[in-house]
């Protein structure tokens, strides 16, 4: 479960919005995580997968109250990770990009009913700039060998 929030510029923000944003995405997945971990650690061990965002690290105009409830349970994954590390159980985060689906597919035509661009429009700028950052992160990745 996740909650987007209103889509609005920050200086027009219904901080509202962030707050369901927050209770959901970040202090609801915290409680499930929190009810799991004693059972793992009486089994010994586990593993949390937690399902982030690349919004974290490439900001979206209009997307910051779901982007900072994700980069909340992002910090909290790390820290996380390094206090239950011990007991054998492992904490990650996937930062999931672009997905079509019924919430992408949405927001396209959200977006193309208020005067932007094609929901086929969108999908080639999509399909372009995942290109780019492919490309991007590669680079880092040789750069780094």
């Amino acid at each position: 479960a996740y909650v987007p929030g209103a889509f609005t510029p920050i200086a027009e923000a219904d901080l509202g919005s962030w707050r369901e944003a927050m209770d959901v995405n970040f202090f609801g997945t915290m409680g499930l995580t929190l009810e799991a971990v004693p059972h793992m650690r009486k089994q010994g061990g586990g593993a949390v997968v937690m399902i982030n965002t690349m919004v974290t690290r490439k900001p979206m105009p209009s997307q910051a109250g779901y982007g900072a409830s994700k980069a909340a349970l992002a910090n909290a994954t790390s820290h996380l990770a390094l206090e239950l590390g011990p007991d054998n159980i492992r904490v990650n985060s996937a930062f999931m990009g672009w997905m079509w689906g019924p919430s992408v597919e949405g927001y396209f035509k959200m977006a193309e009913e208020a005067g932007g661009p094609t929901v086929e429009q969108q999908k080639a700028a999509v399909a372009a700039q995942l290109a780019a950052d492919l490309f991007w992160v590669f680079s880092l990745q040789a750069l780094a060998s």
